[in-house]
C-alpha cells in the first residue's frame, strides 16, 4: 500500500507509516515498502484517499485534521495555517511576559487554530481571552479547538478585521498575533502555497510590516498600562519589525529565537 508513496521524500514516506498505523492500528515497523501487509477492502477504503492526499502534495497536518503544538493536540484544516514549532517560542515568550498577572486579560488577532491563544489560556486558568479573525470558518475552527481544550467559556470569539470590531472599553495586558507577512515575491514551498490560506499568509500592498503596523496603530487604544504586544515574525525580519515599532509609537522588550536560532518573536511595549 505504502508503495504508492515511494516516489515522496523519506520524511514523507515516514509520517505516511506513522499515520497509516495510526489509523489502522497497524505496529509501524509492519509498514514498510516491502512489508507484506494484507488490508481488508474496508481498511484500504479509508486509507487510499489519504494517500492520495499525501501524494498530491498536501500537508500531512490536514490529511490528519490534527497536529500537535506546545502540550495539545489541535484540530486543523485549510481554513487556518498548520501550527509548526517554531512557533512555540510565541507562547513562551507570551507565558514570560505576563507572570505576575492573576488575572491576565488577553487577546489573539488573527486567531487561525486558536493554538497561540488556547496554549496561553491553558497555562493561566485565571487568564480571560477573546480572539478575533476576519473569516468567520477560522472563528468556527478557533471554537472547535476550545471546546475540545474545555476552554470554550473564557474565550470569547469576535468576527473583525484586525482591531475594528472591540469596543473601545477593552482593554488587555497581552496581545498576541502572527499576522500576514509574506510579499508576493517571495518563494514558499509548494505545498504552502497550495494548500494554506493565502489571506492570512500574504500582505496586500507589498509592505511585510503592513499588518504589524495596523495591529500596532489600532491596539494603543486597547492596551492596559503597560500592556505588551508579542509578534511572532518571519526570518530576518526582526530590523524591520523595530524599526515599524519605532514609527508607531512602541519599543522592542525582548526578542526569542526559534529551535532554528532565527529571530521568531518580539515584545513591544509603547514608549509612554
Amino acid at each position: 500500500m505504502l508503495s504508492f508513496l515511494e516516489d515522496q521524500d523519506q520524511s514523507t514516506m515516514a509520517a505516511a507509516r506513522n499515520f497509516v498505523g495510526r489509523v489502522l492500528g497497524i505496529a509501524v515497523h509492519q509498514l514498510t515498502l516491502d512489508a507484506d501487509v494484507e488490508l481488508t477492502d474496508e481498511e484500504i477504503a479509508i486509507v487510499l484517499p489519504l494517500l492520495e492526499r499525501l501524494r498530491g502534495g498536501e500537508p500531512l497536518a490536514y490529511v490528519e485534521g490534527s497536529v500537535g503544538f506546545y502540550k495539545h493536540e489541535f484540530i486543523i484544516d485549510q481554513r487556518a495555517l498548520i501550527p509548526r514549532a517554531d512557533s512555540e517560542v510565541v507562547v513562551e515568550l507570551c507565558l514570560e511576559s505576563i507572570q505576575g498577572i492573576k488575572t491576565p486579560r488577553l487577546l489573539d488577532v488573527g486567531v487561525g487554530s486558536g493554538c497561540l491563544i488556547l496554549s496561553l489560556l491553558d497555562e493561566f486558568p485565571d487568564a480571560s481571552g477573546v480572539a478575533v479573525d476576519i473569516e468567520a470558518g477560522v472563528l468556527e475552527l478557533a471554537a472547535l479547538n476550545a471546546s475540545a481544550l474545555a476552554l470554550e467559556n473564557r474565550l470569547c470569539l469576535i468576527e473583525s478585521d484586525c482591531l475594528s470590531a472591540l469596543s473601545e472599553d477593552q482593554q488587555f495586558d497581552l496581545i498576541v498575533s502572527n499576522p500576514p507577512y509574506v510579499t508576493h515575491d517571495e518563494e514558499l514551498g509548494p505545498s504552502v502555497v497550495e494548500f494554506e490560506p493565502h489571506r492570512a499568509l500574504f500582505v496586500t500592498d507589498g509592505d511585510a510590516m503592513q499588518f504589524y503596523k495596523r495591529i500596532m496603530l489600532e491596539a494603543k487604544q486597547h492596551l492596559a498600562p503597560s500592556g505588551i504586544i508579542v509578534f511572532e515574525i518571519g526570518a530576518n525580519r526582526q530590523d524591520d519589525l523595530a524599526c515599524a515599532a519605532t514609527e508607531c509609537g512602541y519599543r522592542i522588550i525582548e526578542q526569542r529565537q526559534d529551535m532554528c536560532a532565527i529571530v521568531r518573536a518580539l515584545s513591544l511595549q509603547l514608549i509612554s
